[in-house]
């Protein structure tokens, strides 16, 4: 066998500058957009925190006597920053929202507040991802908001400050912005120490076949080398032999039990049963839920069943909550415990529940295969 050209110290050197280089362009790129985001320790993580802050301050004021000044505050500050958004949707989401809230009170059901905090948080989130800027005067209406003698910095690690002659700005604290400027001025280091000993391997690797090669020649230990080579073909075909079962297991992985798109609407509320799908032991049942009433609406999983044309009844996985706002349109996923039986059809899907809409939903007629 022909030895390996031995690369040239030039080469070396020109694969080890190329690759320093475009890590620190990688390094500066992500420093340009930290700062652009605010400051070193202004990741999605602080992003999170600020909207879950913003969506738990909103859903506490809520149906109490601060309401009317709190949605006008957030009112102003979603629409500075998205224009497009209509002021008369906005007011009907917020209301909504504080109406849910609100029925929810009565009965003192926490799951259904944690629902609207979860859905408010998302929306702001999304808000504050297009537009950064938008942080430091979401912390000024959360200060605002706060009643008398709550510190929300203590309980939500950010806090509203006001720079000489400049507007708010939200400040992360210092105990994350510090580790996260030591690691983009640390990384690059490591990244050229660790390329140049790779490099410096390659460099030794590429000489070392010299000594081998001459050796194999010269002791006549290449008839040895050759007669390994039998039983390492011998043992190709069990190999083979043990990919028909792996393959005869994809079939039974996922079974059709319905793909016949299938609606019913009740008082504004429109529901279609897309698909149902077995997966082994359990089952998928993909859902369009469409709202266009004036309330928001809230479904439990605990609520939503399947009825077959023998009366059994299918339960789903209890630990899932969807909120549909007016308006609004979503696809859902829920988890069956158990599989669907085939060929007992036509199928009841239903939500025995639905919280601020019609009470509840069934689709009937299901086909099944």
């Amino acid at each position: 066998m022909p030895a390996l050209a031995e690369p040239s110290i030039l080469d070396v050197r020109a694969i080890w500058s190329s690759f320093a280089l475009m890590c620190m362009r990688e390094s500066v790129s992500l420093i340009r957009h930290s700062c652009r985001l605010g400051g070193f320790g202004i990741l999605a993580g602080d992003l999170r925190h600020l909207a879950s802050a913003a969506a738990s301050t909103l859903v506490t004021l809520m149906t109490t006597d601060a309401w009317p000044q709190v949605r006008n505050s957030v009112a102003e500050f979603w629409l500075r920053y998205q224009p497009p958004y209509s002021a008369d949707r906005l007011a009907a989401d917020l209301d909504g929202a504080n109406a849910t809230v609100a029925r929810a009170r009565q009965v003192k059901d926490r799951r259904v507040e944690n629902a609207v905090a979860a859905e408010w948080e998302g929306r702001i989130l999304a808000l504050l991802i297009l537009e950064p800027a938008a942080a430091g005067d979401l912390a000024a209406v959360i200060v605002r908001l706060q009643p008398q003698g709550a510190r929300p910095s203590e309980s939500t690690g950010f806090h509203a400050g006001r720079a000489a002659g400049a507007g708010s700005a939200w400040t992360p604290s210092r105990s994350i912005r510090v580790p996260i400027t030591v690691i983009f001025l640390i990384v690059p280091i490591f990244l050229v120490f660790g390329v140049l000993g790779i490099t410096r391997l390659i460099h030794a690797g590429s000489s070392a076949p010299a000594v081998p090669q001459a050796t194999g020649l010269g002791s006549g230990q290449s008839p040895p080398a050759q007669s390994l080579s039998p039983p390492a073909q011998s043992q190709s075909p069990p190999a083979q032999s043990q990919s028909p079962p792996a393959q005869s297991l994809s079939p039974a992985a996922q079974t059709v039990v319905s793909n016949t798109v299938t609606s019913a609407s009740n008082l504004g509320l429109t529901m279609s049963v897309d698909q149902i799908v077995n997966n082994g032991s359990t089952a998928k049942v993909y859902l369009c839920l469409v709202n266009n009433a004036s309330d928001t609406m809230t479904f439990y999983a605990e609520s939503f069943q399947i009825t077959d044309d023998r009366g059994l009844v299918y339960s789903a996985d209890p630990s899932h909550t969807w909120v549909v706002g007016p308006g609004a349109k979503q696809q859902v996923t829920v988890a069956m415990k158990t599989a669907i039986a085939l060929g007992h059809g036509p199928l009841r899907v239903e939500f025995t529940i639905v919280y601020g809409g019609p009470g509840d939903i069934a689709v009937t007629g299901v086909p099944s295969f």
